[in-house]
């Protein structure tokens, strides 16, 4: 009873939209692509050694005369409704960034055919002062999408995960999660 329970539950959720995402990039990309400002000097690599809790994560290693000011950032689209509450989650490591480098963990949201409708950057920031420890830290970022104005056409949500402000050092990102609610 409990397991026919389940798999209805499970239907219900899925057919309503909700779904919850967890990429912990232990065999590749996981369908992220990639982004660079102009002149970025950068690699997007999978690293298959280094993770938080198993071994695979997302890295960017900024090359020698890779400009500070420049941001560069991992991409990933997220099939969302207007007038629902999302969280994604990541946890982050960096090594020989700038103090002060920004990495972040944003959302922009996108309608139906992936254009931008004109809404600014939602996201949560951490300092390269922050990131010294060597440790994995977790960023954290709920984004309620209102059901009005140029939200009512909202499709998407393109999930960025970055760097910017340093013209050094290499960060990783592993055990990602995306889910409906708060």
């Amino acid at each position: 009873m409990l397991k026919l329970f389940t798999v209805l539950l499970t239907g219900i959720l899925l057919a309503a939209g909700a779904e919850n995402i967890s990429m912990e990039f232990t065999q590749d990309f996981d369908g992220w692509g990639n982004w660079k400002s102009e002149h970025s000097m950068v690699q997007f690599l999978h690293d298959p050694a280094l993770g938080r809790k198993a071994p695979g994560s997302l890295s960017i290693l900024l090359i020698p005369g890779h400009p500070e000011g420049k941001s560069v950032c991992f991409t990933r689209h997220f099939e969302v409704q207007p007038g629902q509450t999302y969280t994604g989650l990541v946890y982050v490591k960096a090594s020989g960034i700038a103090d002060q480098a920004n990495i972040s963990f944003g959302f922009q949201g996108q309608d139906a055919k992936k254009n931008f409708l004109g809404s600014r950057v939602q996201s949560t920031r951490m300092s390269g002062r922050d990131s010294r420890s060597g440790e994995w830290k977790r960023l954290v970022y709920t984004i309620r999408i209102p059901d009005t104005g140029k939200w009512q056409q909202v499709g998407y949500l393109l999930c960025t995960m970055g760097i910017n402000h340093t013209d050094k050092g290499q960060i990783w990102f592993d055990d990602f999660q995306f889910f409906p609610g708060p």
